[in-house]
């Protein structure tokens, strides 16, 4: 998935459901990308526990996602305090 969509979908779901639950699920996101980034075999997982975007082919796309929810986030978790 491309940055941009993760931008996207955020955003999409700001419009849906309010800040709150953009806030949280780019929170969610987060956790959910750094964890499958990390669980590699040079980190000491068994191959069958890696996650398949902690492979080379796999790796920047989801760095690239994790940033774009990052970025969602930071830029916007002020709001949801001030909801």
């Amino acid at each position: 998935m491309k940055a941009f969509q993760q931008d996207t979908r955020c955003e999409d779901l700001e419009n849906r459901e309010g800040v709150t639950a953009a806030v949280l699920f780019a929170r969610q996101g987060m956790q959910v990308y750094r964890r499958s980034v990390l669980r590699s075999q040079k980190r000491g997982y068994d191959r069958t526990e890696c996650h398949h975007c902690s492979f080379m082919e796999f790796r920047e796309a989801a760095i690239r996602c994790y940033l774009a929810m990052r970025r969602y986030w930071y830029t916007n978790k002020n709001r949801m305090e001030n909801q």
